[in-house]
């Protein structure tokens, strides 16, 4: 019996070992300090650059939101300083100080590199304009005295007149006390399609007990007292439907009376 022999294998049909992929350790010599160089580089330069950019005053300033202020007048109420550094720029104060102007609502101050500063506002809207003993001026709805800019076009407001009012100045917040009536018939007049808002030019205040509205184009006087508005404004309504039918020139209507109103005709 012969001996069994395990036949070999040729070379030809030997799995070649799998090759070593090549490591980042693996990098030649002179590629690695040569990248270690340049990142050495890079850094020293940054750090020899910042303190210097840090201390570089502002070249760029973004506004937005400004419709009657101008650009001009935002930048003096940041009070930046000459050669003030972007980096001591305080967003939170520069912000605070631009709600100091009587026109801005909101504002919001922020530093956007590289060496800009970007700043959102928002304006006050006017509700009416107000005319006091020596000058015209708008109101906002928190009864702030607004200046009024001629350059920002006009508004369909109406006026409140206050003839007693004297050495008002923008940015004055005035007493709400008889304004409060006055904006709570404004308010319904917006809404009456008697005598919209739109139709008074003039609400007089002068007489703290006697507010009395001014139509347009017309011109009637409507002598509305300072409380009751509502049933004041129905009684108007049933009013002028019937004076509309007489073709009339009216001088002024007063509806202070709880008998009723009294109407006054122009002479012809």
């Amino acid at each position: 019996m012969k001996d069994f022999t395990v036949p070999k294998q040729s070379n030809k049909n030997q799995a070649k070992p799998p090759r070593k992929k090549r490591t980042r350790n693996d990098l030649p010599f002179f590629l690695r300090y040569f990248f270690l160089f340049c990142a050495v580089f890079l850094l020293l330069k940054v750090v020899y650059h910042l303190p210097a950019y840090l201390l570089s005053p502002p070249d760029t300033l973004n506004i937005h939101g400004n419709r009657i202020l101008s650009e001009e007048t935002i930048r003096s109420y940041l009070n930046l300083t000459p050669g003030q550094s972007w980096f001591s720029l305080d967003p939170y104060l520069s912000s605070v100080q631009l709600r100091k102007h009587p026109w801005i609502e909101k504002a919001l101050v922020h530093r956007s590199p590289p060496l800009a500063i970007d700043v959102h506002v928002v304006e006050r809207v006017p509700v009416a304009y107000l005319k006091t003993a020596d000058n015209l001026f708008l109101m906002g709805a928190d009864y702030l005295v607004l200046k009024l800019f001629q350059s920002a076009g006009s508004w369909d407001l109406p006026i409140i007149v206050n003839h007693d009012l004297t050495h008002v100045m923008p940015g004055d917040k005035l007493q709400p006390r008889n304004l409060k009536r006055v904006f709570a018939l404004m308010t319904m007049l917006k809404e009456n399609k008697t005598l919209p808002l739109s139709a008074v030019s003039e609400i007089n205040i002068t007489d703290p007990f006697n507010i009395v509205l001014v139509t347009s184009p017309d011109g009637i006087k409507i002598k509305i007292g300072f409380e009751n508005f509502e049933r004041k404004l129905a009684a108007l309504s049933q009013l002028l439907s019937e004076i509309s039918k007489k073709r009339e020139r009216i001088e002024y209507i007063d509806l202070r009376s709880i008998r009723g109103a009294a109407i006054k005709y122009s002479p012809s």
